[in-house]
């Protein structure tokens, strides 16, 4: 290995010091160490978390497998360390490093980061100080790495924008390719910095540089986005028809310390067309795309011998609907039984399909059961555009139960538009009929475990003109929700867990923010604001203090129903699904109005391009 020997030498003495020192070793088997001399262009890929949560993102892995194909490319990854050794780096003048050779972060040509949760944003400017990287691209020099970003945030870029040297908006496979191609010529010509941005994002689709668009404000509020140089107007979203011609690592990082997800993980299929409208995945990763059967089970049967894993999970939106499930499990059933591999489906949409799955996945060893029914009427489910009913949920799970599954996880969002105190209860009244099920199927064995998130407005919905309710309003909710259990008997073998509405209020003022929300993000930093996603580290008097220094508007970016005709921070990201559309079911949702599923009817005209391949990277789809 080719190693850093100065950081390596003073890190070891430090590691007892520290909690989980193993996320700090590398050595991983299966990680990649290439040779900086024979590469043009070095990425530095982070997840701006902990190693634990880092390491179970699949997107990263798939990053780190296409940069390191690349052969003018290498790829090393950084995480975000813990507090304890940020205090321990910091007073011994170590910088932030890789994890492959213990380079220093700002050696490399570009920091990549997976933007995928609002509440990280601190722990980048976290990152990038302790990496001794200016905060802000503006006092960047030509010694500095390029800062980029990616992923679902990138639908509003704007709130990290002054952070960022470029995005890019979209699926990053094919696109990555052709940055990789970009800056390793501007490497060999030693073109300027500048001149590499302008290249980017006049000749690479998807490539958004905010240093050449300027906000345009008045009375605080943005009214419009001034080009500064030759660029798009409208930064359109890469994406692939083919999810089969999309390299998937196989030999995927083994972590030496356990972390969220510490199994295989398999991509089977990626979209979703059945349109929940609080949901910004179903809108930004249309249309649906699946991998052949052969595919998924090379993947599985190669990446369990690569890593030694025991167990694998099948990742989509929605698996139960993967069209290739019933052979992929007839396949790996015979080896699944002798090896005692487990199969785990993450996220079930409850659909009729769903009935089966119990009976498909016997014959292998399964994990818990996840549904997420979201609310529990039909007059909601009619406004969110949840095509299911409680009849469908029940079958599911006493299918599941029969079939020796024992665990059930139900996700449930209160706080959406249009709610009322009889679909609070009636949360409760599904959790009661849940846990008789589980009593009188399971004969009182297994549990029921309830997630109740708040929700939260997100770019390229149809709720995106919604308002998230006052945190007050919400404790109420939660407060009728548990009352509502209690009364039922039914904590018996029962986990609640309700997200925070404090932390909510931050989430959706990123997540609906224009630049200047930047300004809050570096003044919660500096006031020692990290880790935001993580409870025990979550401060809201330091958001609530940075928030009124800036005089940045809370109550309009947050919890504010937003007119149709405003102009929106993210009006120049084109994500896929038109605006014009997003219009048109917010509108159905206070009609009550569903939207079927355009796979299974004629096609909704949501601008996605699936039926002509426009916006793609080659090809087009047919939708399903």
């Amino acid at each position: 290995m080719n190693m850093h020997g100065d950081i390596y030498d003073r890190l070891q003495p430090l590691l007892p010091f520290v909690e989980t020192p193993g996320q700090y070793i590398g050595c991983e088997v299966n990680s990649i160490v290439k040779d900086p001399a024979s590469v043009d262009v070095s990425f530095a890929l982070s997840y701006p978390d902990t190693y634990s949560v880092g390491m179970s993102h699949v997107g990263l892995k798939i990053l780190y497998e296409v940069i390191n194909r690349h052969p003018r490319a290498l790829a090393e990854r950084v995480f975000t360390p813990w507090p304890d050794m940020a205090r321990l780096l910091r007073k011994h003048a170590i910088p932030l490093h890789t994890l492959e050779t213990f380079r220093p972060v700002a050696d490399f040509d570009v920091l990549a980061f997976s933007l995928q949760y609002e509440l990280t944003a601190t722990n980048i400017l976290f990152m990038l100080d302790l990496a001794g990287i200016p905060i802000r691209a503006a006092r960047r020099t030509e010694e500095h790495p390029l800062v980029i970003g990616g992923g679902p945030l990138v639908c509003n870029p704007e709130p990290f924008a002054p952070f960022f040297d470029f995005f890019l908006v979209g699926e990053a496979e094919k696109a990555l390719v052709e940055i990789i191609d970009l800056l390793s010529d501007a490497a060999r010509s030693r073109s300027p910095r500048r001149d590499a941005l302008l290249r980017l994002a006049r000749e690479i689709p998807g490539v958004y540089v905010p240093a050449f668009y300027e906000p345009v404000y008045e009375q605080g509020v943005q009214t419009g986005l001034d080009l500064l140089e030759n660029v798009p107007p409208v930064i359109e979203r890469r994406w692939s028809p083919d999810l089969d011609s999309l390299p998937f690592p196989s030999a995927q990082v083994v972590p030496n310390v356990d972390v969220v997800h510490d199994r295989l993980a398999v991509e089977v299929m990626r979209g979703c067309t059945h349109g929940c409208r609080f949901c910004q995945a179903s809108s930004i990763y249309r249309p649906v795309r699946s991998r052949s059967a052969a595919s998924v089970v090379r993947l599985i049967r190669d990446g369990l011998a690569a890593t030694g894993h025991s167990d694998a999970s099948l990742l989509s939106l929605s698996t139960g609907e993967y069209p290739h499930l019933a052979e992929v499990m007839r396949e790996l059933a015979p080896e699944a039984a002798e090896n005692g591999i487990r199969i785990s489906l993450p996220s079930l949409r409850i659909t009729p399909e769903l009935i089966d799955i119990p009976s498909i996945m016997s014959a292998v060893r399964s994990g818990g059961l996840t549904l997420a029914p979201e609310c529990a009427t039909d007059r909601l489910r009619r406004r969110i555009n949840k095509d299911i009913s409680n009849d469908q949920l029940y079958e599911a799970m006493e299918a599941a139960y029969r079939a020796g599954w024992r665990t059930v996880k139900l996700y449930f969002i209160i706080g959406l538009p249009g709610e009322t105190d009889e679909d609070l209860a009636g949360i409760a009244e599904m959790t009661a009929h849940a846990a008789e099920l589980r009593k009188r199927v399971s004969r009182g064995a297994g549990k029921v475990n309830l997630s109740i998130s708040t929700f939260i407005p997100k770019p390229q919905t149809p709720f995106q003109w919604a308002p998230m309710q006052a945190p007050e309003v919400i404790d109420e909710k939660k407060r009728l929700v548990s009352s509502g259990i209690d009364s039922l008997g039914s904590r018996r073998n029962l986990n609640v867990r309700f997200h925070d509405a404090d932390m909510g209020v931050v989430e959706a003022l990123i997540a609906r923010g224009g630049r200047c929300v930047a300004d809050v993000i570096e003044a919660a930093w500096l006031k020692g604001e990290t880790f935001s996603a993580w409870t025990e580290y979550f401060r809201f008097d330091r958001w609530h203090a940075a928030i009124s220094e800036t005089g940045v508007n809370l109550a309009d970016a947050a919890h504010a129903e937003w007119s149709l005709d405003r102009f929106l921070p993210w009006s120049h990201i084109d994500a896929g699904v038109s605006r014009e559309f997003l219009a048109a079911e917010w509108k159905k949702a206070a009609a009550g109005e569903p939207t079927p599923d355009c796979r299974t009817s004629s096609c909704n005209g949501c601008g996605a391009g699936c039926r002509s391949g426009s916006q793609s990277d080659g090809g087009g789809g047919d939708g399903s």
